[in-house]
C-alpha cells in the first residue's frame, strides 16, 4: 500500500476547543463548532443553557478588572449570544484583550477570528502570528495546527521536520488528532529529527508574567479534526486480492465513505447533524457521482475496473478516471499515466471503436490527445470523436464540447453554442452543466434578482452535496462579489475546501488571495522550488 498523498494536503485549519464556564458552573459552553469535517469553522450553539444573569454581572466585572480569562469568556457571550445580546464587535473586543494579556486560548481564539474574517478582515498571516503564540505557550490544539500551515506552502514555507516538531509536540500532549497525523508522517517514510526544544522567532518575554492565567489541556475538549487525504489504498489491481479488499472497503462505515465522497459541505449552517442515510455504499458513491464528486469517480472506476458491484469494463473504468483528474483527482491522473504508457492502451482504444463504435473509447482518446497525452489524431478527428458521442448522448462528451466552444480552443469561440451544449447535459440530468448555466445567468443582466437568487442557492446547494466545481465556483462568486456581497474570508473558504480536494484552480486562486494580502517579513515569503 502507498503512503498517502501528504504533500499534496490543502487544508482549512480552523476548529476550536470547548472552555469552562468562567461561573464554576458544571457545564460546559461551546464556542464554535467545525460543521464542515476537516475544512470550516462556523459559529455554533451552546450546550448548556444561558448563563444565570447573576453569573453573567460577575463575569462583566472580572472582565472590567482586567482578568483575561473573565474577558475571553466575556469575549465568547458576546460572540454567542449567551447571556448577553450578540455583539460581533464587542465580542472582539474583549477576545482582543484578553490576547493582549497572552492568555493562550484568546490568542488561537483571535486567530480563528482573523482567519475566518469574523468582524475582521481577514487575514492568514495574523492568525498565524496568534496560532504560533498559543503554540508556544504550550496549547496541543494550537501546535498541532502551527503543524499544519508548515505542511504546504501558502502562509509560510513548506516544511515537514517543522510539522514534525510541532506535531510532535501536540501529541505529547495525548492530543488525539495530533496522535493520529503522527502516524500519516511516519508513513511517508521521511526520517524526521526528534527536537524536543523548538526556538521561537516571536518575542514571548512578557508571558511569564501571565503564566498563571494559562489554562490546562483538560480544560479543553477538541472537536473531530481529521486530514482529508487522497484514498491509495487501491492504486493497483494486479491480483484477486485487490478486489477482495475493495469489496471489504467498500462494506466499511458508511458515515466515513460519506466523508471521503464530500457530502454535507455546508459552510453556512450552524449544526451538524449525523445523517442517519441507510442508502448502500453503491447507492452513495451514485448520489457522489450524480453531484460532480471527484472521490467518488475514483471509487466507481474502481468498481468498473475490478469488476465490483459493476461489470468488468476497463475503457468503461478509464473514462471515469478522465472526469475524476478534470476535477481534480490527483490519483486519477497518475492512473492515467501509468495506462498511456502502455502500447496495448491505445490499440485496444481503437479496436473497441472500430469494432464496437464504444464512445467511451472515443472520448478518452480525444481528451488524452488534448491533455497531451497522446499526439496520434489530428485536431479534426478529436472533434470528430466527441461530435460523434454526443450525437449519442454521452454526457461526458457534451460537456467537453461546450468546454471547447466556450474557451475557443480547437474550435472559434461560441459562448452560444458552449451553452447548448451545456444545457442539453443538464436536460440530461448532469448537474455540472447545470452549475454552468446558472453561473452563467448569476453573471447576466438580463434576469431579475429572485431569478438570480435561485440560481446562486442551486450553486451553493450543489457546492454542499460535494460538487468540487461548484465549490471553486462559489469561492469565485464571494472573492468577486457577484451577487453577493465580496467576501474574501469565505472565498477562501471555498477555495481551500475544493483545493483540499485537489482542486488545482481552487489552489491558485487560493494562493492568489494570501499573495495579495502577503506581508513582508520573512518568514512569509514563499520560496518557489
Amino acid at each position: 500500500m502507498k503512503t498517502k498523498t501528504f504533500s499534496k494536503l490543502i487544508v482549512l485549519l480552523l476548529f476550536l476547543p470547548f472552555l469552562k464556564n468562567y461561573s464554576q458552573d458544571s457545564t460546559q459552553s461551546e464556542a464554535f463548532r467545525n460543521n464542515i469535517p476537516e475544512n470550516r469553522l462556523s459559529i455554533g450553539k451552546l450546550r448548556s443553557p444561558n448563563r444565570p444573569l447573576i453569573s453573567s454581572y460577575y463575569l462583566m466585572e472580572e472582565a472590567k478588572k482586567g482578568n483575561p480569562i473573565a474577558e475571553h469568556v466575556l469575549g465568547l457571550s458576546y460572540l454567542l449570544g449567551e447571556g448577553f445580546e450578540p455583539d460581533t464587535t464587542k465580542a472582539i473586543l474583549w477576545i482582543e484583550k484578553a490576547a493582549k494579556s497572552n492568555l493562550p486560548s484568546a490568542c488561537f481564539n483571535l486567530g480563528i477570528i482573523k482567519a475566518n474574517g469574523i468582524g475582521k478582515s481577514w487575514n492568514p498571516f495574523e492568525a498565524y502570528t496568534l496560532f504560533r503564540k498559543a503554540a508556544e505557550m504550550g496549547m496541543p490544539e494550537a501546535q498541532f495546527i502551527l503543524g499544519i500551515l508548515h505542511s504546504y506552502s501558502l502562509t509560510v514555507n513548506k516544511d515537514l521536520q517543522t510539522t514534525y516538531n510541532w506535531v510532535k509536540k501536540s501529541a505529547n500532549q495525548n492530543y488525539k488528532p495530533a496522535i493520529e497525523m503522527l502516524k500519516e508522517l511516519k508513513e511517508m517514510g521521511i526520517i524526521f529529527k526528534d527536537e524536543e526544544n523548538i526556538i521561537s522567532e516571536l518575542d514571548t518575554s512578557d508571558i511569564s508574567e501571565n503564566s498563571k492565567y494559562i489554562l490546562n489541556e483538560n480544560q479543553f475538549v477538541a472537536q473531530g479534526y481529521q486530514l482529508q487525504f487522497i484514498d491509495s489504498a487501491f492504486d493497483s489491481v494486479s491480483s484477486k486480492n485487490d478486489k477482495e479488499k475493495f469489496e471489504e472497503y467498500l462494506k466499511s462505515d458508511n458515515s466515513n465513505l460519506k466523508k471521503k465522497l464530500g457530502f454535507d459541505y455546508s459552510i453556512s449552517k450552524n449544526d451538524f447533524e449525523e445523517d442517519k442515510d441507510t442508502s448502500t455504499s453503491f447507492e452513495l458513491i451514485e448520489k457522489g457521482v450524480l453531484n460532480g464528486s471527484p472521490e467518488a469517480l475514483m471509487l466507481l472506476g474502481k468498481m468498473y475496473e475490478l469488476g465490483v458491484g459493476k461489470e468488468q469494463d476497463s475503457i468503461k473504468a478509464m473514462s471515469i478516471y478522465v472526469q475524476a483528474f478534470k476535477l481534480g483527482a490527483l490519483k486519477a491522473g497518475e492512473i492515467l499515466f501509468s495506462k498511456v504508457n502502455k502500447q496495448s492502451f491505445f490499440k485496444k482504444l481503437e479496436k473497441e471503436i472500430k469494432n464496437h463504435n464504444n464512445y467511451d473509447a472515443m472520448y478518452v482518446w480525444a481528451i488524452m490527445t488534448m491533455l497531451g497525452y497522446d499526439y496520434q489524431l489530428s485536431k479534426e478527428q478529436v472533434l470528430q470523436f466527441l461530435e460523434k458521442s454526443a450525437s449519442a448522448q454521452h454526457i461526458p462528451s457534451i460537456l467537453e464540447l461546450g468546454t471547447i466552444y466556450y474557451s475557443g480552443t480547437f474550435l472559434e469561440k461560441n459562448e452560444k453554442k458552449a451553452f447548448e451544449f451545456w444545457q442539453k447535459a443538464k436536460d440530461l440530468g448532469n448537474i455540472e452543466g447545470g452549475i454552468r448555466i446558472s453561473f452563467s445567468r448569476l453573471n447576466s443582466e438580463n434576469i431579475s434578482k429572485t431569478e438570480k437568487s435561485n440560481e446562486f442557492k442551486f450553486i451553493k446547494k450543489v457546492a454542499e452535496n460535494g460538487s468540487v466545481f461548484a465549490q471553486a465556483l462559489m469561492g469565485l462568486i464571494f472573492e468577486k462579489g457577484i451577487f453577493v456581497e465580496q467576501d474574501r474570508g469565505k472565498a477562501a473558504e471555498y477555495y481551500r475546501l475544493a483545493a483540499s480536494r485537489g482542486n488545482e484552480t481552487a489552489y491558485l486562486s487560493l494562493k492568489s488571495l494570501y499573495d495579495e494580502l502577503r506581508p513582508k517579513e520573512e518568514i512569509f515569503q514563499i520560496i518557489e522550488k
